[in-house]
């Protein structure tokens, strides 16, 4: 018995001790139940959804049961239809028709976050954006078809059949001096135009140029043939610049002929070609323009020093150009011929590169339209193969009835180095080579570039090859810390000398003197807004050394970047002069729709003074740039010409595009290509939409109008349009494509309708009236159980006043509003003030 009761005694404290706890634990039990009164807002509620799939836009009136964590799809099979095809169809429409969690958590709120956007599905998950009623799908990668990774290497047929486009560009330079008195000018300008009609995959082409240069003084056409580029084969005939040969020695120029060859083009895997490097010595800060063909071909300004030109824009092919160099109060400096060839890549694995090319070369001439047709006859073959994935040989022979020519040639590439040799030999012995080759380390990257033809003992009638000529340049460069050292040497032969007294400067241009250029970097300061850079350069150019120390730190904002530099230059020549100068350039970047860049410069060294301007316009219409110098030495005694005075120099280019598909026409595009797609904004009048292309801002559009994007030939295009501005619209958000050849003009159309929104709260007696139903504008809206409604209807955006709305023949007055162009606020409206004496509508004004 006493067992007993102190077990009973035992069982009782525990008991109570149990209490105790549970008693605790529910006390820090946190409640994630709606409180009382508040069910019904957490329930799922039907929403009307955007669906999108790989960024792509699947359908917008798609509908979904909407939770604060969960979202049901109520027409999974409608979704599922719209998505990539699977084998796993019913697991798929299975997971579709399941409750599903939102994953909000994952929507990019910032465009630098990291993070979002994105999920690994097992099955099927969706991110759900509350804000944007958009919903994103994410599938399993077991659930989704294979792919190859390229179905087809060619570009699709062309999208437009016929059209008509006709480029525009142009390109100046020149000065003028005035010194005592005395007023010397020099300018150079030259007017390209682009003429093509293109029916699909073939379009008939004219190049021609009129210029007030002294190799020509009057209009000129280049080009005039008609060509088929497709699924790798081209084929020219006509009056052309050849452009399937690999020879890096043979500069047939233009031709009266045929070629047919294996063409890159087409393919959607072809790998862009580079071009050999052209350098220049510059003793004193200038001026340089390249000819070729007597037409001005590219234009620059640049500072003291042996200097690489841009070599970006040149056309492709092998040719000889003629390099002009001037100094900055408009003097010239020497000139020079070099011959450009644009290096070819290998070909693709397993294919042949191969050309053919017959016809009669033409002599271009400043005194006659068309180029004159020699007596000669040209007939070239090439072929090129890659035997391995780093090795090819290629092989050309060009025969004329007078001279027969065989080229011989290899291109072998890894991940450490590069090297294309390739030899010549005529049947009459003359010969030559080329070597392009590149070490790449970790520690440093060598270049060599070399090449060598003999001249002839005697003039060749009907020779293949151009006149002698013999180039070298080697370059190192080496990381050092944070800094980076460079290292130039190179030799050409052929230079030529200026002999008129005035100059002064005879004793500058001996014509084979090497070129040798050292130069050290190093940035001493780097953070969000401020940058500085060191940078201590050396050259020498046999007669001339250049020794240069430059100081500068910027600071960059939004929009404006600012600059100050501290720079000495000591030469042989000009002595020691130090320079002290600023910089500002402006960039508008997102405030307009045109891309506008504005930079300023100033510099001064006590006794001279010079100031720079440069800017570029970018828009619907066409693209601008020029660059304006104006430089006074009145009070130096530095100037070796002794023509102390004023100078302004001067150089810049412009492009733009006519076009037409045979049923539209425009103008303009911000770059200067021969193809383009003309955007049609079908509404929304007078706003701005920027145009995507590939997702790329490429330029914009106005509602209303119609803008051409002016883009590169053989190349597939996703072109889709984003409004500028803040203002609400209704228009689909998808993309179209179109594959374009040289001349298409595709034609786009989007319609798209601006939206006003007008929102406010009904209530009477101080108490929400929910689902009422009443008009606005001719359109009913409905109240919610808050007494809110909103209604977007179709119009054009003014500032809107509105004095009452109509409620059942009787008229409510609106006592408090707030407004925009886009949007009207109508506040809180007492329908206790109403007045059935009169109608009333919502009024604009």
């Amino acid at each position: 018995m006493y067992r007993t009761a102190w077990q009973i005694a035992l069982c009782g404290a525990l008991l109570l001790n149990g209490a105790s706890a549970i008693a605790a634990a529910t006390a820090v039990t946190l409640e994630t139940a709606p409180p009382k009164g508040f069910e019904d807002l957490t329930k799922p509620s039907s929403i009307v959804l955007d669906v999108y799939y790989g960024g792509r836009l699947l359908a917008n009136n798609l509908t979904a049961l909407v939770g604060p964590e969960t979202l049901q799809f109520e027409q999974p099979e409608a979704v599922l239809d719209k998505l990539p095809a699977t084998a796993q169809y019913e697991a798929l429409l299975a997971r579709l028709s399941s409750v599903l969690p939102t994953n909000s958590h994952r929507v990019c709120l910032r465009t630098q976050q990291s993070g979002c956007g994105v999920i690994n599905a097992e099955v099927l998950e969706v991110i759900y954006n509350p804000d944007r009623f958009r919903v994103d799908i994410f599938i399993g990668r077991d659930y989704l078809p294979t792919r190859e990774a390229v179905i087809d290497p060619y570009l699709p047929p062309a999208s437009n059949r016929f059209a008509v486009s006709q480029r525009l560009s142009g390109s100046w330079a020149g000065a003028r001096t005035d010194s005592d008195g005395n007023a010397v000018s020099s300018s150079s300008a030259t007017l390209f135009g682009d003429s093509i009609v293109s029916f699909g995959e073939s379009s008939l082409q004219s190049r021609w140029s009129v210029s007030d240069s002294d190799l020509q003084s009057n209009g000129q056409v280049s080009d005039l043939f008609w060509t088929r580029d497709y699924r790798g084969k081209a084929l020219s005939a006509g009056l052309f610049q050849p452009r399937g040969s690999s020879s890096l020695f043979i500069n047939s120029g233009a031709l009266y002929g045929i070629e047919y060859y294996k063409s890159d083009n087409t393919r959607t895997d072809n790998d862009q070609r580079t071009g050999t490097p052209l350098e220049v010595h510059l003793p004193v800060r200038g001026r340089v323009e390249v000819y070729r063909d007597g037409r001005l071909i590219h234009s620059e300004l640049l500072e003291a020093g042996n200097q690489l030109l841009g070599t970006r824009s040149f056309p492709q092919g092998a040719y000889e150009v003629t390099v002009r160099t001037f100094s900055e109060d408009g003097r010239p400096l020497n000139e020079f011929t070099q011959f450009f060839a644009k290096d070819s890549l290998l070909p693709a694995m397993g294919e042949w590169q191969w050309n053919v090319m017959l016809g009669t070369p033409a002599l271009l001439s400043s005194d006659s339209l068309m180029p004159e047709a020699t007596d000669e006859t040209l007939l070239q073959a090439g072929v090129g193969r890659r035997l391995l994935d780093e090795f090819g040989l290629f092989a050309t022979a060009t025969l004329t009835e007078e001279q027969q020519a065989l080229e011989l040639g290899s291109r072998w590439i890894n991940e450490y180095f590069e090297l294309s040799p390739s030899v010549i030999a005529t049947d009459d012995g003359r010969s030559g080579f080329r070597l392009s080759a590149s070490l790449k380390t970790d520690w440093a990257t060598l270049s060599v570039q070399e090449s060598r033809l003999d001249s002839p003992d005697a003039p060749v009638a009907g020779s293949v090859l151009p006149r002698g000529f013999a180039y070298r340049t080697y370059s190192l460069f080496v990381p050092m810390g944070k800094g980076r050292l460079n290292a130039r040497y190179s030799q050409r032969d052929g230079g030529l000398t200026y002999a008129d007294e005035q100059l002064q400067l005879p004793e500058l241009f001996a014509g084979n003197e090497p070129l040798r250029t050292l130069e050290y970097q190093r940035p001493l300061l780097r953070n969000r807004s401020w940058y500085g850079d060191l940078r201590l350069a050396y050259s020498d150019s046999g007669i001339d050394q250049v020794t240069s120390l430059n100081l500068q730190f910027r600071y960059r904002s939004k929009r404006w970047n600012h600059g100050t530099f501290l720079r000495s230059d000591s030469g042989s020549l000009e002595g020691e002069r130090n320079f002290a100068g600023f910089s500002s350039s402006w960039d508008d970047r997102d405030l307009w729709a045109n891309e506008v860049q504005q930079q300023f410069f100033a510099e001064t060294d006590g006794d001279a003074h010079s100031m720079r301007s440069n800017t570029r316009v970018a828009g619907r219409r066409g693209h601008f740039s020029s660059s304006v110098n104006y430089l006074d030495s009145s009070g130096s005694d530095n100037n070796v010409s002794g023509n102390n005075g004023n100078t302004l120099s001067y150089v810049g280019n412009f492009s733009t595009n006519l076009v037409s598909d045979g049923d539209y026409y425009g103008w303009g595009g911000e770059q200067g290509f021969g193809s383009g797609v003309l955007v049609e904004v079908d509404g929304a009048e007078d706003d701005e939409f920027e145009i995507l292309v590939n997702g790329q801002r490429r330029g914009y559009a106005t509602g209303g109008g119609r803008s051409l994007i002016s883009v590169p030939a053989f190349d597939t295009y996703s072109v889709s349009v984003k409004p500028l501005g803040s203002g609400f619209f209704d228009y689909q958000d998808n993309s179209e494509t179109v594959t374009l050849y040289p001349g298409n003009i595709a034609s786009t159309r989007y319609e798209i309708k601006t939206l006003v929104m007008v929102f406010g709260r009904i209530i009477r007696n101080g108490k929400p009236v929910t689902n009422a139903t009443f008009e606005i504008e001719g359109q009913q809206t409905r109240t919610n159980e808050y007494g809110v409604f909103q209604l977007d209807y179709y119009g054009v955006p003014k500032k809107l006043v509105s004095t009452a709305i109509q409620w059942n023949n009787c008229t409510v007055p609106v006592a408090e509003q707030s407004s925009d162009k886009d949007w009207l606020n109508l506040g809180t409206i007492e329908l206790n003030t109403a007045s059935c004496k009169r109608n009333a509508t919502l009024a604009r004004k």
